[in-house]
């Protein structure tokens, strides 16, 4: 099993999708209104990370 999200940015702000069947966006950080689709492999530049609930 692979962690599929990131607990920090990466140095070169970039992340690829590694769950196989890919990942959503959503316009708020409590997961409502999903935006977009993103399939595996694909290439992300990371503007922001946002931690939501006690981890």
């Amino acid at each position: 099993m692979v962690p599929v999200y990131y607990a920090s940015v990466p140095k070169p702000k970039k992340i690829t999708i590694i769950s196989r069947k890919g990942v959503n966006t959503y316009k708020s950080a409590s997961l409502t209104g999903k935006a977009k689709h993103y399939k595996k492999g694909a290439r992300l530049t990371v503007k922001k990370l946002v931690i939501v609930g006690n981890y």
